[in-house]
């Protein structure tokens, strides 16, 4: 076959292989327009991507807990002291999980608290703003003190009213006295609260969701995992767990081939549990 040598615009030369010339009659262009119409077709598939409902209820839900179950947007007014910017309170959030995630994949533990208030020094020295021991002590504080958002309360009783087990995953460190959660009025709701620190792997490594089955007794296929991130559901599904996606406010599912996608969806808790609970009455 032959190859001949096209000539870049910087002057740089690359071989190119006239792989398609073989074809002999059949045209460059509709062979090419198939495989991209081929291509494209598993994109505009309105079966591509859409969920498998569960066929029988979770002995036990998993929930994630910040953005999840409590309202990280009422530290909006801390970060509009600091940066001028309450929104950045969203950059804060995801730049932590970030380098959680990166922890884990360079086999690095570092613990949750001590990455947050890294992070929010790091923000700091990008906005050109000083940061002092007094704001990481007020975020801290803060992140103790979350509000439950309005769907919960009332979901969670139903939930747990219905004869579901349930119990919290969360990357930061659990506490004796089930901190933000109880603080909240959540915390009777749950058997128990797990945290990755424990396996010293965040989520969404596979090994936080199976310390939860195998501490629950379950297989991971009877844990359903329930949160507001996508990221954290890839990880749940992958590792052989149900999920269901809460959609809140800027969340949406990522559907791409490859990812498995939560059974259940919705915009609130409340339409969650409603899923959940008429699963259990199936």
């Amino acid at each position: 076959m032959e190859h001949r040598r096209r000539r870049h615009a910087a002057g740089s030369t690359i071989e190119r292989s006239d792989f398609m010339d073989d074809f002999g009659p059949i045209s460059r262009r509709p062979v090419l327009a198939g495989i991209g119409a081929a291509a494209l077709g598993v994109f505009l598939d309105p079966t591509w991507g859409r969920p498998q409902a569960l066929d029988r209820p979770p002995k036990v839900l998993a929930f994630d807990v910040a953005e999840t179950l409590l309202d990280l947007q009422v530290m909006r007014p801390l970060f509009q002291r600091i940066f001028g910017n309450g929104a950045v309170v969203d950059d804060w959030f995801g730049e932590t999980i970030l380098y959680s995630e990166s922890a884990t994949l360079t086999n690095t533990f570092v613990p949750f608290g001590q990455l947050g208030a890294g992070v929010l020094r790091m923000l700091g020295h990008i906005h050109n703003v000083p940061i002092s021991e007094a704001d990481v002590a007020e975020l801290g504080k803060s992140l103790a003190t979350l509000p439950p958002h309005p769907d919960v309360p009332d979901s969670l009783l139903k939930l747990k009213s219905a004869g579901y087990r349930m119990v919290t995953l969360t990357d930061a460190p659990a506490t004796s006295d089930r901190g933000p959660l109880q603080a909240a009025g959540l915390g009777d709701a749950f058997e128990q609260h797990f945290s990755a620190e424990t396996v010293r792997r965040y989520k969404p490594a596979r090994e936080t969701y199976l310390m939860v089955a195998k501490a629950m007794g379950v297989e991971p296929s009877e844990l359903c995992m329930i949160a507001a991130h996508p990221w954290d559901l890839i990880g749940a599904r992958a590792a052989g767990c149900s999920a269901a996606l809460i959609e809140r406010a800027g969340v949406v599912p990522l559907i791409v081939p490859g990812l498995k996608q939560p059974e259940i969806s919705g915009a609130t808790l409340t339409e969650i549990a409603a899923e959940l609970i008429q699963l259990k009455h199936a």
